[in-house]
């Protein structure tokens, strides 16, 4: 982005390569639709560049300069914090979701299932993970 005017709406990434995440159940690319706090909704269209399936792979092309991206939070969390990565519409959020545990049944669950669910619960709670992996 050296050089370049930063975008303030998700209309005006429509001058950058995008680096896009095919879908692993459809094999589709997957559209970018952004929100922001007041609820508007706005698509982020772009000029592809690259094609991955890993968010992982995603989020190293990023760094090296190949284009933008959105990356899952957990991807592109550690990256913002060093610098290595910048967000380029913090007004700007995409939701995928809540990230779920998901178990059979509460009655009956096995002791290493409840310590797992604990650990989760306990390092999104003490690392602040829900805070840094949220979007907004």
């Amino acid at each position: 982005m050296k050089g370049r005017p930063l975008p303030r709406h998700p209309s005006e990434l429509a001058a950058l390569d995008g680096i896009v995440r095919r879908s692993g159940a459809t094999g589709r690319l997957r559209a970018w639709t952004m929100r922001n706090q007041v609820g508007e909704q706005a698509p982020a269209e772009h000029r592809t560049r690259l094609i991955f399936d890993d968010p992982e792979a995603m989020a190293h092309a990023a760094v090296h300069g190949l284009g933008i991206a959105l990356l899952p939070m957990p991807h592109a969390a550690p990256r913002l914090e060093s610098g290595a990565l910048m967000r380029l519409l913090p007004g700007w959020y995409a939701d995928s979701g809540p990230i779920s545990l998901y178990y059979p049944s509460r009655t009956l669950l096995p002791p290493r299932t409840r310590v797992f669910i604990e650990f989760v619960v306990d390092a999104f709670r003490g690392e602040g993970l829900a805070r840094r992996f949220d979007g907004r």
